[in-house]
This record gives structure tokens, sequence and C-alpha cells, in this order.
């Protein structure tokens, strides 16, 4: 296919979505602020809301509605066009947007009626990072059209508005960001059930205690790890810490008040009671924090409660 538009550079493109970030930014955080009681109390849903911004913002400024240009591509010269250079419809520009859009603020979101961390979960999670990498990868490597994954998929480019003179065939897309998407692929299905195989195994404890940390009355998301820390100094010493991240709808101003909430002292109850290997524990970390985050702008306070094992125990009896 003979065309005359213009590729842009690599730069020019990464500069307006860095641009209409910003502004995204900025309409996300008064919508924050405007309805935080609510976004505090849903958790990671709120990532929802901060989804529809962003897809209404690139669905609308994206489509023949604004001449193929958001804010950000406005302010460099470029625009999206589709494979003859026209602007495309807004149905075009919403699937190119679903592509580039729905996978990073659903990936850590939990699936109604699906278990967490359970196979299924984990599937959904693979094809989502997959769509992430992929559209990083094309737009990185494919140096000749610059399509990323969203554009291929939707057959869609971003040109310059300034058009060539001569006509010339439009670059197809390279096989090396073809052949690194396969490998990176491979690479992430292979480390992600080999993970997997271990969490069911050696991580159990810790399934098990993060589920009946997040079934607490007031609790909207936890997680838990372990940690050792090897600090060298006159003499190498290594501390075991266990840490208890719990996100709820509101916590005290004073870190004071923290102490004493039940819900701390439940959920470090049920640690003391179902980790088998508590007596060899150094530091039990619990971290509160409240606020909301919908992936174009976030607001959280959070306080840090470190303690032995056997001062959490004299503070829960």
């Amino acid at each position: 296919m003979d065309t005359n538009m213009k590729i842009p550079s690599f730069w020019s493109r990464v500069s307006a979505f860095l641009i209409d970030l910003v502004i995204l930014s900025i309409i996300g955080y008064i919508f924050g602020i405007g309805f935080e009681s609510y976004l505090s109390s849903i958790g990671n849903y709120a990532l929802l809301f901060g989804m529809i911004i962003t897809l209404f913002y690139f669905t609308i400024f994206n489509s023949k509605i604004f001449k193929g240009q958001t804010i950000g591509k406005k302010l460099v010269n470029v625009e999206v066009v589709d494979k003859n250079g026209n602007f495309i419809s807004l149905a075009q520009s919403l699937y190119r947007s679903l592509i580039l859009i729905v996978p990073y603020f659903t990936v850590n979101i939990k699936v109604p009626g699906i278990e967490y961390s359970s196979f299924l979960d984990l599937l959904i999670k693979i094809v989502l990072t997959l769509l992430i990498i992929g559209v990083i990868v094309f737009y990185i490597f494919n140096k000749g059209n610059r399509q990323s994954l969203h554009d291929i998929l939707a057959g869609t480019y971003v040109i310059s508005t300034v058009r060539q003179e001569e006509y010339f065939p439009m670059p197809k897309v390279k096989k090396l960001s073809v052949y690194i998407f396969y490998i990176l692929t491979f690479f992430l299905i292979g480390f992600s059930f080999y993970n997997y195989r271990i969490a069911i195994t050696q991580y159990k404890t810790l399934m098990t205690i993060s589920k009946k940390l997040q079934d607490i009355n007031g609790v909207i998301n936890a997680s838990v790890s372990k940690n050792l820390s090897t600090f060298y100094g006159e003499k190498k010493s290594t501390t075991k810490s266990y840490n208890v991240s719990l996100t709820l709808a509101k916590i005290p101003n004073r870190i004071s008040d923290v102490e004493d909430m039940s819900i701390v002292k439940k959920g470090v109850d049920i640690i003391l009671k179902n980790e088998t290997n508590i007596d060899s524990l150094d530091i039990i970390s619990v971290t509160v924090n409240s606020g909301f985050n919908l992936g174009i702008a976030k607001k959280f306070k959070s306080y840090t409660i470190r303690k032995n094992p056997a001062d959490w125990k004299k503070l829960i009896d």
C-alpha cells in the first residue's frame, strides 16, 4: 500500500502520551477528592472509575469527532487514522482504546466469583499482562510503522499531521517485535505456572492467612509476605519479618489509636494462631492504609506498627 503518511518519531508519540497522562491525573484527582469517601470504601474497584474516565477521554478524542487528536497529540502534531489515512469512527476508536486501557486497569482487580490466586485467576492475569507487554514491545521494536499492539488489532496508525509530498509503501510490522513478543510470552507463561506450583506448596499458609484477613469485617484488601533481611556491620545479623498490609475504608489520625483498633488486633491474632513458625519471627509488621487509587490518580494515608510476636501477644491479651 502506497501512502504519503509520515510516521512520527518515537519520542513525539511518547510526549503526547505523557501530556495526556498529566491531564488525566488532574481530572482523576479532582474526581477522587470529590468522591473520596466512596472510592476509599471499594478498594481496587475504584480503578474501574479511572478506567471509564480514561476510556472516555481516548475514545472521544482519538475518533473523527476531534480529528484523531487527544490534547497531547494536538500539541505534538500527531493524529490517529486508519490504513487509508481517514479519521476513525467512534466504534473503532473504542475498540482500540479497550485493548490499550482495560488490561492496565483490571489486571489487579479481583473478578467476582473467581477465587483469588486460583488457576483461573492466574490465566486471566497472564492474558491481561500479555496485552500490556504487547503494547510496549510492539511500540518499541516495531520501528517501521510504529504500530503498537492496539494499533495492529484495530487497524490504525499514529501519523504526523504533515503529509509527505511523495508516496511510498507503508512499512510492515517488524518481525523482530513479533519474535520478542513470542519469547516474552513463553517466559511469562513458564514463570507464572512455576510460581503457581510453588505457591500451592510452599506458600499455602500465607494464602490461607491472607484469605482469613480478607474476611475480617471492615477489611477491603489484605496481603501478607515474609522477608529475611541481612545486615552487615561489625557482626552479621539477620531479621525475619512478617509483613501485613490491611486496606480499610477509614483509619484514625494518630498511630496510637491504630494500635488499639480491633481490626489490627484481629489480624495479628489470626497470624499468631495460624503461622506455624511464629517463634522464629523477629518482627510482625502491620501496615494499615486508607485512600483511593484510580490508576490515573491516587491518595493514601498509612501507618505501620512493628512489634515482636511477644509484644503483640501482650497487646492482644
